[in-house]
């Protein structure tokens, strides 16, 4: 490493730059304009058969005033839909619409273009899975506490 940056700083750094590089280049190819955090929960509802904010919770260690908020607004701009749950009665089921999934594949296809963009800047597909592969090993260690 030539030390200019901390591992820390360097992905924090980088975390930031790849959000306003997508929110400035391709977002705006979307039909619906979400946030970050919008998108990573309607994502994660639409690709992992997500049925609860609890799952949101855990998945993205956020409170759940902060799930609630992004469930609302992904149901006033139509993408889900919830309702009370059947089993308890304190929780809301959440399921994508009809909107959803069409935006859902429109949000696949753009994303498709972003991370061809990213292989090419890291010199090929196989540096980019290389790169993910590492960073999913290390989010699965630092998910399991070590």
């Amino acid at each position: 490493m030539d030390g200019e940056y901390s591992l820390r700083k360097l992905v924090t750094m980088l975390g930031r730059s790849l959000g306003r590089r997508f929110k400035e280049s391709y977002a705006p190819r979307l039909s619906v304009n979400l946030s970050q955090l919008e998108a990573m929960c309607f994502d994660f509802i639409s690709n992992r058969n997500c049925r609860s904010a609890s799952d949101l919770v855990s998945e993205f260690n956020i409170n759940k005033s902060t799930v609630s908020e992004s469930l609302m607004s992904l149901e006033d701009k139509g993408l889900i839909k919830t309702s009370v749950c059947s089993e308890d009665r304190r929780k809301r089921d959440i399921v994508v619409t009809e909107k959803g999934w069409a935006f859902h594949d429109e949000f696949e296809e753009v994303n498709k273009v972003y991370e061809a963009h990213i292989a090419q800047i890291l010199g090929g597909e196989q540096n980019k899975e290389s790169l993910y592969s590492a960073l999913k090993k290390l989010s699965d260690a630092l998910d399991q506490g070590i």
